[in-house]
């Protein structure tokens, strides 16, 4: 059914839909799920006849389906609406799935395969990838991304996402989670493709005394925003001219920055399908660029 009997078209429009997410913390006001779908509830769609953001909530897949079927009353929904998970407890989340080929992340241009840190500003691992637990298990992703006010947005422990519930907005569609620190304000938007795809596809954000973006065209930029020296240091990152063992930036205590292996001293190297994989995508990406 795309309209009721008063015609009123399921199509929430995204002003309404900003306003519910600000409200209850941009998860299901349940369990905090991120994966989120909205909820008519007062009253139900079939008796609306204009979509007021106060008689919708959102709910996960799990909890709407329960609702549907009855085992979640609206009343019910109603009491979560007032307490939402998110604001009562910690922030929307979200689990990555992948399958137990080599994680392939892409940050702009770069594309990065293997294991170990990928940025890292002063000691702190700020995108890492760890081999699998076990020989079958997923590899497993950790992240930190913060915005423009330095405030830790998003993180990624162990391929579990947790976001802020004070953020301006966080919406995720199809996968893709988008981060706003304002109207037409995107400071992150990251996508989590399966079976094994991590992209970061829009970044701004401050740590420290650095700024972070991908610019347009597809360069990782980092900027030392307080440089005692004098002009302010500036390093662009962009498509696949690294070696494997040598494609990780890091900013290291003593300032400025230098490309590191991403592959932790003594550990084993990535297997045979991973080179290949790794030569494929550079190859795929240099016939792009033309």
């Amino acid at each position: 059914m795309t309209s009721n009997k008063h015609g009123l078209s399921r199509e929430i429009p995204a002003g309404v839909k900003r306003q519910i997410r600000q409200r209850v913390g941009f998860g299901c006001v349940r369990d905090g799920n991120i994966l989120i779908q909205y909820d008519h509830f007062d009253p139900e769609f079939s008796e609306c006849t204009e979509h007021r953001s106060d008689g919708i909530t959102l709910l996960c897949g799990s909890c709407h389906d329960k609702k549907t079927r009855r085992r979640l009353t609206s009343e019910m929904v109603a009491a979560s609406n007032q307490s939402p998970h998110c604001l009562t407890h910690n922030g929307p989340w979200t689990s990555l799935d992948w399958n137990n080929d080599p994680l392939e992340v892409r940050i702009g241009s770069n594309y990065f395969i293997g294991v170990g840190s990928l940025l890292t500003i002063y000691g702190v691992d700020i995108l890492k990838v760890e081999p699998p637990e076990d020989e079958r298990g997923p590899f497993l992703l950790s992240a930190r991304f913060f915005d423009t006010d330095k405030r830790e947005a998003v993180r990624i422990t162990r391929n579990h996402l947790e976001a802020r519930s004070d953020s301006w907005d966080v919406e995720e569609i199809a996968n893709t989670i988008s981060v706003r620190s304002g109207l037409g304000m995107l400071s992150l938007q990251i996508t989590h493709d399966p079976p094994n795809q991590f992209v970061v596809e829009r970044l701004q954000m401050e740590y420290g005394d650095h700024r972070l973006w991908i610019d347009s065209e597809g360069s990782l930029v980092v900027e030392m925003t307080e440089s005692p020296m004098g002009p302010h240091e500036v390093t662009r990152v962009r498509g696949n001219h690294r070696s494997m063992d040598a494609i990780g930036l890091h900013v290291p205590a003593e300032g400025g920055f230098r490309v590191g292996s991403t592959r932790p001293s003594g550990s084993p190297p990535w297997g045979e399908d991973a080179q290949s994989n790794w030569r494929q995508l550079r190859d795929a990406d240099s016939l792009r660029r033309g």
